[in-house]
């Protein structure tokens, strides 16, 4: 009887990959130490035991599969129309907007508008609480930024103003709040950059 060839690991480690080349859905393969090639690992230990083998397990090497992200419909256009449309959108979709555009198609001048805009919108705005507001009474809204525009002179502070209920409180421009009658009024400060917002609520009493 002629002798059996032994292979070593590394022979069989290759013969495991043209295999796995050949057999389509085949992520697992049992080889015993002649080079033949089990898909039942039981199989493969009773060749084995019953020549005086080893048996090697081999599992597929899976390679991750290539994803491709569509860029975002408002990275689509030309450069020129991407910027000029920079000024319209909310920080979280500014920010997004920046990481695709980096991993796509990398213009960089659309790159740098929308960092310069990232850096101008706040991350946050808190309205300070309007204390004992009464009927016919103007009350300034005091309004506080993230970051903080007095060390970082790029963060935008001019926000739109409005009232829940114009009937109790109005709101102007400037953020002056007019009482005009009893009840309980939210006034909401919009930033025009990245139109993060802030909210203060309170109860307009009545005059003494």
């Amino acid at each position: 009887m002629a002798k059996r060839k032994v292979f070593s690991a590394n022979e069989l480690k290759t013969k495991a990959a043209n295999f796995f080349s050949n057999n389509e859905g085949v992520n697992t393969v049992h080889a015993t130490s002649d080079g033949y090639f089990f898909k039942s690992e039981n199989r493969a230990i009773l060749h084995a035991s019953n020549n005086g083998l080893t048996v090697y397990n081999y599992t597929k090497t899976q390679s991750e599969p290539e994803v491709t992200e569509d860029q975002p419909d408002f990275l689509e256009g030309n450069a020129a129309t991407v910027i000029a449309g920079v000024p319209s959108l909310t920080l979280a979709d500014a920010t997004s907007y920046k990481s695709a555009e980096e991993s796509g198609k990398n213009r960089k001048t659309v790159i740098k508008a929308l960092t310069d805009y990232i850096e101008k919108c706040p991350t946050d705005i808190s309205i300070a609480a309007v204390v004992t507001p009464k009927v016919g009474e103007d009350h300034t809204l005091a309004l506080t930024f993230t970051p903080d525009p007095v060390s970082n002179d790029k963060t935008d502070t001019s926000v739109y103003f409005e009232s829940s209920d114009e009937e109790k409180a109005t709101v102007d421009e400037d953020g002056v709040v007019s009482c005009l009658a009893t009840g309980e009024v939210t006034i909401t400060a919009t930033a025009k950059s990245g139109y993060e917002t802030g909210t203060v609520t309170f109860t307009v009493q009545a005059a003494n």
